[in-house]
């Protein structure tokens, strides 16, 4: 009996007494349902507000991605890449002011190593067409909006030796169809290097790795887009502030920015302090469940999320990815001269093709 009492007594406590403890008072007969309603939305609302006080990484120590891959299975903050990185291919060296053991200096690299230059690609294309469940992308792989800068990086003489990529952009036809309403595949999949996702600006997106399995954006000398050719592909390996004009706006906001080879969108996402999401708040695949606009209208779907943390965009495939097309090579165009673009309005949104 006497353990009964007592059983009931920590019931009661927990449940009637501990609540509205937390929020400052104790219950009363009189008090009690008016207060309740008050208390349960403080406790909601500084549950809801803490999740967003979730702090964001130093962009001065970054964690390096090196060696973060593995081509056995997904991980958090791993590349799940296809084939491994190969450790003499040629590529950035090891050795750069930017980078201090583990950890790389964002705002230093973007100081001591980017490539100069601001070239605008005036016949650049971008479009997509929606049809029979698929959206179909047509592009010239090079930046409708945003630049490129003056490669290449081997005729640089301060950056060159860090990097000797001498690779130069060109554009050329690439067409990719993905699913229009894409589901998730029964397991996730691996990530080839190149060609894993297409940015509302036409240009290409790779895995986060070099040929040599490192952190490419922390390794490879890259221009002011975040940007460099792979010969003669211009592509991506994080989300370049240069795809879509909001990029920088310290708003709440989910953003569409490009779309994953498996269909599924990838989002520039910032929390009520204005900050990315960090990776704790994603999948393996860099990607979450939430409301986004995608097709045109609010849904709650999956998608990918851009941050600064490896692997910064993907980190495998949720969905079932479709192959590439184009046709490499012979440029369709050269850029323009370099250009101050000091004045220049921000680069635009892509709208939707319908």
């Amino acid at each position: 009996m006497m353990f009964y009492v007592a059983a009931r007594l920590l019931w009661e406590w927990l449940h009637l007494v501990l609540p509205f403890r937390l929020c400052g008072f104790i219950p009363t007969r009189s008090n009690m349902h008016k207060s309740l309603g008050f208390c349960a939305a403080g406790i909601l609302f500084f549950a809801f507000n803490a999740g967003s006080a979730i702090a964001s990484p130093d962009l001065d120590t970054l964690p390096l991605g090196d060696g973060n891959n593995s081509v056995s299975g997904a991980k958090k903050n791993y590349t799940y890449t296809c084939r491994p990185g190969n450790p003499n291919a040629p590529g950035a060296v090891d050795d750069v002011p930017w980078i201090s053991g583990s950890t790389w200096s964002l705002p230093k690299k973007q100081s001591l190593g980017t490539l100069p230059g601001k070239n605008l690609w005036p016949d650049a294309k971008y479009n997509q067409r929606e049809s029979g469940g698929w959206r179909t992308l047509s592009t010239s792989q090079v930046p409708t909006v945003g630049y490129t800068g003056n490669f290449p990086v081997s005729d640089d003489p301060t950056l060159s030796q860090y990097d000797r990529n001498p690779g130069v952009p060109a554009a050329a036809k690439s067409t990719i169809r993905i699913p229009l309403n894409p589901k998730a595949a029964n397991k996730v999949s691996c990530l080839p290097f190149a060609g894993v996702a297409t940015a509302l600006n036409g240009v290409t997106v790779y895995n986060a790795m070099d040929g040599k399995g490192n952190d490419a954006r922390a390794h490879e000398v890259l221009d002011g887009c975040e940007g460099h050719p792979n010969q003669s592909n211009y592509h991506y390996h994080s989300g370049s502030k240069c795809a879509i004009k909001s990029f920088n706006s310290k708003a709440s906001t989910s953003t569409l920015w490009g779309y994953a080879d498996d269909g599924f969108g990838i989002y520039l996402v910032r929390n009520r302090s204005g900050n990315f999401l960090t990776n704790s708040q994603l999948d393996k695949c860099h990607g979450r469940t939430a409301k986004v606009k995608f097709n045109g209208k609010k849904q709650r779907i999956y998608h990918y999320v851009i941050n600064d943390e490896y692997p910064y965009i993907l980190g495998c495939f949720t969905g079932t990815a479709t192959s590439r097309g184009s046709s490499a090579g012979q440029a369709i165009t050269s850029p323009q001269g370099s250009q101050d673009l000091s004045n220049r309005p921000g680069p635009a949104e892509r709208p939707p093709v319908s």
